[in-house]
C-alpha cells in the first residue's frame, strides 16, 4: 500500500497563509471514508503520517476551485486544538481517491458519460485514458538479436575416417513478432493477461507459443509489462520443443512498447548410421546445442497493431497467390 505523507514539509508560514480564507465546500474523497477522515481511517490508508496528535481531516474546495485539507490536531495533555491548513493540487486529490478506491476511475467515467455535454477538465482527461478494465492485445513488432545467432553443426564419417562437417544458422538477427490476446486490469496498479505469439525469424523459421503477461501500471498512461511463456509449435526440424520465451517492456498509451525479449532454444541431436555400396560403416550426426538469444525491439499495439497485422496478412496472401500463378501444378 502506497503511503501518502503529505505533511512532512508543511511549515508554519504555509499553514498561516491559508488561515485568511478558510471557507469552502466539503469534498468527499470516497464513500469508504465519508466527509471526515478520522484517526482509524488515517492509520489504515496511511494519510497525514507526519501530523502529530492527528484527530480528523476534512477536504474543502475553495471558491477559486483550489483544494485544501483542514486538519485537526489535539494533544490529550493539552485542552487546545490546533488547526492545520494544507493545500493540495487536483492531481493529488485524484491519486488519493485511487489510493482509497482503485475502482474510482470507472465510477468517474460513468459520471462523465452522463454529463458529456459539460466541458472536460484536465483531471477528467487524465482519468479517461486508462479507465478500461479489460481489452484485447493486438501487438506487432520488430526486434534485433544482439547476441550471436544459434548455429547447428553436422559431422559425417566413413568407418574411422572423417569425411566432412557442415555448419549453418538456425536463427538470425531480424525477428518479426505478433501477439494477440486479452488482458484484465484488477485495479489501477495491476493487470493480468494471456497472449498467443508468433515469431518469424526472417529467413529461418516460424515459432509460436503462449505467454502469461503481468502488467504494472506506473501511471495512467505508462505500464511495465512482464511476459513469460513457452514456444510450443514450429521452429523447424532442428529446434527441440518446448522452448522458453519471455520479455519485459515499457508500454506507452497502450499503443507503443519498447521491449527486450529472451528466448532459450535447443537443437535436436540426430545420429544415423548405414552401409553404403562402397562398404564400411557410414555415420552422420548433428551435435546437441543450446542457445539463449537476447533481442531488443519496438512494437505497436491497439489500432496501429491491427493495421500491421492486416498488412502482414495481405502480404502472405499476395505471396501465396504469386507462387500459385507461377507454379499452378497439374
Amino acid at each position: 500500500m502506497k503511503v501518502y505523507v503529505i505533511t512532512l514539509t508543511l511549515s508554519l508560514s504555509a499553514a498561516l497563509s491559508f488561515s485568511q480564507d478558510t471557507t469552502g465546500t466539503v469534498v468527499v474523497l470516497s464513500e469508504k471514508v465519508g466527509p471526515i477522515i478520522d484517526l482509524e481511517e488515517r492509520n489504515f490508508y496511511k494519510f497525514f503520517m507526519g501530523v502529530k496528535h492527528f484527530e480528523s481531516a476534512i477536504l474543502l474546495q475553495r471558491p477559486d476551485s483550489s483544494y485544501v485539507f483542514k486538519v485537526i490536531s489535539r494533544n490529550e495533555t493539552e485542552p487546545s486544538v490546533e488547526l492545520i491548513w494544507m493545500p493540495i493540487v487536483e492531481e493529488e486529490v485524484y491519486r488519493l481517491r485511487l489510493h482509497i478506491d482503485p475502482d474510482y476511475r470507472s465510477e468517474d467515467q460513468r459520471t462523465k458519460r452522463s454529463d458529456s455535454h459539460n466541458d472536460k477538465s484536465s483531471v477528467e482527461k487524465r482519468i479517461e485514458e486508462p479507465a478500461y478494465r479489460s481489452r484485447f492485445i493486438t501487438e506487432f513488432g520488430y526486434s534485433y538479436q544482439i547476441t550471436p545467432p544459434m548455429k547447428s553443426k553436422s559431422v559425417e564419417t566413413l568407418g574411422t575416417t572423417f569425411m566432412y562437417s557442415n555448419e549453418w544458422w538456425v536463427t538470425g538477427r531480424h525477428y518479426l513478432t505478433s501477439e494477440l490476446g486479452y488482458i484484465h486490469n484488477f485495479n489501477a496498479k495491476y493487470g493480468l493477461g494471456v497472449t498467443h505469439f508468433t515469431g518469424w525469424d526472417v529467413g529461418h523459421n516460424l515459432r509460436r507459443g503462449l505467454k502469461l503477461r503481468i502488467r504494472r501500471w506506473i501511471n495512467p498512461k505508462t505500464s511495465l509489462d512482464l511476459s513469460v511463456g513457452s514456444i510450443l509449435w514450429g521452429g523447424g526440424w532442428e529446434i527441440k520443443l518446448p522452448g522458453l520465451a519471455g520479455d519485459v517492456g515499457m508500454n506507452f498509451h497502450n499503443t507503443q512498447t519498447v521491449y527486450v525479449t529472451i528466448e532459450a532454444l535447443k537443437i535436436m541431436s540426430n545420429d544415423y548410421s548405414y552401409y553404403p555400396e562402397e562398404g564400411g560403416l557410414k555415420r552422420g550426426f548433428s551435435l546437441y546445442r543450446r542457445n539463449v538469444g537476447v533481442y531488443i525491439g519496438y512494437k505497436l499495439g491497439s489500432k496501429k497493431g491491427l493495421v500491421f497485422h492486416g498488412l502482414a496478412l495481405a502480404g502472405v496472401v499476395s505471396l501465396f497467390l504469386l507462387f500459385v500463378s507461377f507454379y499452378p501444378g497439374d
